[in-house]
């Protein structure tokens, strides 16, 4: 399928490109490798829109053109110093009663670069943030270009710096780059790139220096592990056996088992291990600009989008579940399950479920019927009050923010917070007087990072394959219907006696 989509891509390249090819032609193509999307997929793909943002047609070659012209093409050890290189600014998170430590607050690529492998220390925060976030103002490409550049010191540096200094620089720039390819192997994935990189090592492999030759070796190394690490899947080892699941035995294995016949806790862990499956694969350069908000730039948030696709999906199905009951008893009777099901989300520490389900809940299909609500069981009210004030969104989630902050993984954060908290932090400019906003991006890692807090320590459950399937495709009917149904169940201002 990768190879097929490079074909693709390199033939929408070719039609765009072509000026003998008429326009016409490129839709014909593009209409009919949307046919081939929708058929290989087996779902509704996204607009023509958002498949010839996704081909490479239109934006992304606009966006990195963008990137380039931005970039300083002067040499990186022939800029200049001063204010119009770099500011600064003091550190917000410096410990009260200390003097304030003075940390970047914009600057040219070059200087970001230099201070990323900087000869008089080495500053771990930075060059992860730094590496988490740079492709919101560069491309892999100019980043690697710079890097090398910075390797290869001028005689002019060498006698102003001396050979210690230079040396120093060097030993950075194969430590930064060995950390780049471990935790963000797939920014090789293009030619461009990796021949780049292929080509710096074979640099330092001819290389008299035996240093140099050292790490030629461990380059090459880090490159081969994280790329055989990123085709496969990761092992994942427990301690203690999983809890056996809460399944009957007797109808686990019937072909038309309902998810209504299903322990509720049993429901939830199945739930949390499929909702994990996707959070974990999240990116950080899936949260960049926005991406997953906008129809040109959201190819570029794949899981994203499938994990709020899925929060949307559950909480349609909660509603729609409740909705389609005749009669209150019953219907209470499955709004209390649903309450049961969120209720072991919020012990499995899964919050994005959790919110699914209130969300639900709070559909106003579903929060219009009072006479549902009101037959609910004092435990279910008492239960559901209490999980509507943890993720309450008042005080910007304050309550949920404390309460995440003491828990321990496994956990499956609610996205939905770190997505409005980066939307906002969007709002500050990329650049300041020309050059790049650094101070920015240190807001923006400092949310990313705790996206990533949690991706790494999966659930110790067992999956029952029978419910993961019904799981993954929820009944839903759409918003005019559920409306039309919750009237029909309980039509404005009825008394109890006047509905089922």
């Amino acid at each position: 399928q990768g190879e097929k989509m490079h074909r693709q891509r390199a033939m929408l390249h070719f039609l765009q490109k072509c000026p003998a090819i008429k326009f016409l032609s490129l839709f014909l193509f593009v209409v009919r490798m949307a046919h081939s999307w929708r058929t290989e997929q087996h779902e509704n793909t996204a607009p023509l829109e958002d498949l010839l943002c996704v081909m490479s047609l239109f934006e992304i070659e606009k966006e990195e053109e963008e990137m380039q012209n931005s970039t300083n093409d002067v040499n990186i050890w022939e800029e200049g110093s001063g204010d119009q290189y770099i500011t600064f600014t003091d550190d917000p998170d410096s410990p009260e009663g200390e003097a304030k430590k003075k940390i970047i607050k914009a600057a040219t690529l070059n200087k970001l670069v230099c201070k990323l492998t900087s000869d008089t220390g080495f500053d771990q925060s930075f060059v992860d943030m730094f590496l988490m976030t740079y492709k919101s103002f560069t491309t892999p490409d100019i980043l690697l270009s710079k890097i090398i550049q910075r390797f290869q010191a001028p005689e002019s540096a060498k006698e102003e710096l001396g050979e210690k200094s230079i040396h120093l620089v060097q030993m950075r720039v194969s430590v930064v780059l060995k950390k780049w390819i471990s935790l963000y192997v797939q920014d090789f994935e293009s030619e461009n790139v990796l021949s780049q990189l292929q080509m710096f090592i074979s640099f330092l492999r001819s290389s008299d220096n035996k240093t140099s030759r050292s790490n030629a070796k461990l380059l090459q190394t880090a490159y081969q592990k994280a790329s055989e690490s990123s085709r496969q899947s990761k092992v994942r080892m427990f301690k203690t056996a999983a809890p056996a699941p809460k399944v009957n035995m007797h109808t686990i294995f019937q072909p038309k088992i309902s998810i209504y016949d299903i322990d509720p806790e049993e429901v939830a862990r199945q739930l949390s291990l499929a909702d994990f499956e996707i959070y974990h694969t999240i990116r950080p350069s899936e949260l960049l600009g926005q991406a997953w908000s906008k129809p040109k730039t959201k190819h570029k948030s794949p899981n994203v989008l499938k994990f709020i696709s899925r929060f949307n999906n559950l909480s349609t199905w909660v509603a729609t579940s409740i909705i389609k009951v005749p009669k209150v008893k019953a219907r209470t009777k499955l709004m209390a399950r649903m309450i049961k099901i969120a209720e072991h989300l919020r012990a499995l520490n899964n919050f994005n479920g959790c919110m699914a389900i209130l969300s639900g809940l709070n559909q106003a299909s579903v929060h219009r019927l009072r006479w549902t609500r009101k037959e609910l069981p004092p435990r279910s009210v008492q239960t559901l009050a209490e999980l509507e004030e943890t993720l309450s969104s008042n005080n910007a989630f304050k309550v949920y923010r404390e309460v995440l902050a003491s828990t321990n993984p496994p956990c499956i954060p609610y996205l939905g917070v770190y997505l409005t908290d980066l939307t906002f932090i969007d709002e500050n400019p990329n650049n300041l007087n020309g050059l790049v906003n650094f101070f920015k991006r240190r807001l923006i890692y400092n949310v990313i990072s705790r996206v990533q807090q949690y991706q790494d320590t999966f659930y110790n459950l067992q999956p029952v394959w029978q419910i993961q399937r019904l799981l993954l495709k929820l009944p839903t009917l759409d918003e005019d219907t559920m409306h039309r149904l919750s009237l029909k169940r309980e039509p404005r201002k009825a008394e109890r006696a006047e509905i089922e």
